[in-house]
């Protein structure tokens, strides 16, 4: 079976960064420093975490090179293990890990957003899963549309995500 590839290089590229760099980075180091309490600490900590994602990195790339076929995560689980092991760690993989972590990272942004939108009343809880309801609903139909719809759409959300990390770092210095 040949799969036909429709996302050029920057589409992919991007795909990848916005990956790594999600909406959590505006929220996650003020947590990690008011936790940790110290600069050395602080930087210690996500210093630490990057050699463990490095770690996690180098083996599924190391997985992709000695298994270099269509069906990623549940094709290798199910050719080590059994297909049902495979299906089930796939399933739980969808609806909880990630249906949990895509609530939290779409409630984050709806806070951001509601800051954004004078409304009243769209900062209280039920106006921000309003606000999360309809990005959610925005977001499925642009991924209905298609692929490239859908690249289209996250390279513009990248690029801007990196535009206000740069913003943010010119403005500390």
């Amino acid at each position: 079976m040949n799969i036909k590839p429709k996302l050029n290089l920057l589409d992919t590229t991007v795909a990848v960064i916005s990956l790594v760099i999600g909406i959590g980075i505006f929220r996650t180091p003020a947590l990690v420093a008011k936790e940790t309490g110290s600069p050395e600490l602080f930087f210690s900590v996500w210093i630490i975490g990057g050699i463990i994602a490095l770690f996690g990195g180098l083996t599924f790339a190391e997985l992709g090179s000695r298994k270099p076929f269509a069906g990623g995560f549940y094709k290798l689980v199910s050719e080590a293990y059994h297909p049902a092991v495979a299906f089930m760690i796939n399933w739980l993989g969808v609806v909880i890990t990630c249906g949990a972590t895509y609530a939290a990272v779409i409630l984050l942004g709806s806070e951001y957003l509601s800051t954004l939108i004078p409304i009243e009343g769209i900062n209280s809880p039920i106006g921000l899963k309003i606000t999360a309801t309809c990005i959610i609903i925005i977001l499925f139909i642009i991924n209905f549309i298609g692929i490239k719809a859908s690249a289209t759409v996250l390279n513009i959300i990248t690029i801007s995500k990196i535009a206000i990390i740069i913003i943010f770092s010119i403005l500390q210095l």
